[in-house]
């Protein structure tokens, strides 16, 4: 080929070339100002749907697109996150779903009506307001349901320096979350010693007063703390506690009392007793709960004062560890009424020795004792007495499949009572360790009707006794003891005062 027209060859291709080359560069201008329109229009949008509302100004409606953020009026604040809308609610949130793209939130009150905030965050700022709309709302009452939920946010509320009164059933008073601790909870607190609470409800198997996650008294407060005073009715303390307050729970007075707790734990301070019964016409029902008291209070009172009797007093899976009480149970005074029950059952009760004489429970009055399956450590008696009782009065003990360990005699009347009642004590499958003293049972006085009447069973005993010696002192003509099965394990296997009765197998 000549070499002109290799040079025309040539430029045909350079023109070529620049063709393809202007080409490239317009399709990429183009692009270019598709993308800038695209991201115009992405600002535009995002613009519209992130403005906050004021007032009733509306962000769009049924506008497409990603919502950031949704705002509301009660606090219910969520992001979107990966693409999914989020609400949050105190009270309950009832949303329906309509496809394919309508949420409806037609229900911002799906639990309760009454929600409590002592910092405004929701409809009451105390429960006692809470209480006074429901009932105003009709709430309450005998209908065999729970009607109205009182749901009350963490902080302390004041009751100031009387009891508010509470006498319609049916109300659960109930912290927003499970009881989470005993000082960043809901707490109920009182500006005077006699400030509280007072229940007086309609004596009826389906009408309830309940607390759940509460604690009572403020925080180290023992000259207030708080005072829970049930004269009639049933009231019923889930999941609630008191931490090193003057926390005090009377009962009785008005009417049959029925108090149960469930799931508690407690921190009373000595030494004002923590539960006392007003009268005889009283139950109480204790499971799964706690009573702690070390290091704090002054010594005295009793954890259950039941000086004016009870019917029914029934602890399972009970929990005590104290040092200042006197004692756990203060027994009926001499000739109450009737002859009540108090049962243990599955408990670990521990009393801590700082020198002074805490026992198990104080024997005076009529009452029946039945204890089953529990672990005592105390340093006075399981039983004792030193005041006179009443001619007749009957004093019950079952003590079965337990282990007691105390410094004193287990059984002990001070030898200045001369009148101890009728005693009957019926042991059996346990052991009996007294770690300071000589004998486990030491009664040396007794007069008129009075009896000792004393069971042993498959029962250990070790007491600091020299072997062959004497463990158990009766009063003569009144005391009888019956065995079988039962052994001293340090040796001491003499009886004095007692007519022995050995037991055959049949």
């Amino acid at each position: 080929m000549s070499t002109n027209g290799l040079a025309r060859l040539n430029n045909k291709f350079n023109k070529k070339l620049s063709d393809v080359q202007i080409s490239l560069w317009a399709m990429l201008i183009f692009s270019f100002l598709i993308l800038l329109a695209l991201a115009l229009i992405g600002i535009i949008l995002s613009s519209v749907l992130w403005t906050e509302t004021s007032g009733n100004a509306t962000i769009c409606n049924n506008c497409p697109g990603i919502v950031n953020f949704v705002f509301t009026d009660n606090g219910t604040l969520s992001p979107i996150q990966n693409q999914s809308l989020k609400f949050n609610g105190k009270s309950g949130i009832k949303v329906t779903l309509e496809l394919p793209d309508i949420i409806t939130i037609d229900n911002l009150r799906d639990l309760t009506n009454y929600t409590v905030d002592c910092n405004g965050g929701s409809e009451f700022l105390t429960p006692q307001e809470a209480y006074h709309k429901a009932l105003l709302d009709g709430k309450g009452g005998n209908n065999g349901e729970f009607e109205a939920i009182i749901i009350i946010s963490p902080c302390r509320y004041d009751f100031g320096t009387t009891q508010f009164e509470i006498n319609t059933s049916n109300i659960i008073w109930s912290s927003l979350s499970t009881f989470t601790g005993l000082t960043n909870g809901v707490i109920f607190t009182s500006s005077g010693p006699s400030g509280g609470i007072h229940v007086s409800l309609p004596v009826d198997s389906n009408q309830f007063m309940i607390f759940q996650g509460i604690s009572f008294g403020d925080v180290g407060d023992s000259t207030n703390g708080f005072v829970l005073n049930v004269t009639k009715g049933q009231c019923v303390m889930s999941e609630c506690g008191c931490a090193d307050t003057n926390f005090r729970i009377f009962l009785g007075g008005e009417g049959i009392t029925f108090l149960s707790s469930y799931d508690s734990s407690f921190r009373p301070l000595p030494p004002n007793d923590f539960i006392t019964t007003i009268d005889s016409n009283t139950l109480i029902i204790f499971h799964d709960t706690q009573i702690i008291q070390v290091g704090t209070g002054s010594p005295g009172g009793s954890i259950f004062n039941y000086n004016n009797g009870i019917t029914q007093s029934r602890m399972f899976n009970l929990f005590i560890l104290f040092d200042a009480y006197t004692n756990v149970y203060n027994g009926p005074i001499a000739g109450a009424i009737g002859e009540g029950t108090i049962q243990v059952e599955r408990a670990t009760i521990i009393a801590n020795d700082i020198g002074l004489f805490p026992y198990f429970i104080k024997q005076n009055g009529p009452f029946n004792l039945e204890i089953f399956g529990s672990t005592m450590t105390l340093q006075g008696p399981l039983v004792y007495q030193n005041t006179d009782s009443t001619s007749g009065d009957v004093h019950n003990v079952i003590l079965a499949n337990s282990y007691i360990t105390s410094k004193n005699t287990t059984f002990f009347i001070e030898p200045t009572v001369s009148v101890i009642g009728q005693n009957n004590y019926e042991i059996s499958n346990s052991r009996l360790t007294v770690t300071v003293d000589l004998y486990f049972i030491n009664i040396v006085s007794a007069s008129g009707t009075d009896t000792l009447i004393v069971i042993l069973v498959g029962t250990t005993t070790k007491t600091t006794q020299a072997p062959l010696g004497v463990s158990a002192v009766g009063v003569p003509a009144f005391s009888t003891f019956t065995t079988g099965g039962s052994f001293s394990l340090n040796g001491a296997n003499a009886i004095s005062g007692f007519v022995y009765i050995p037991l055959t197998s049949f």
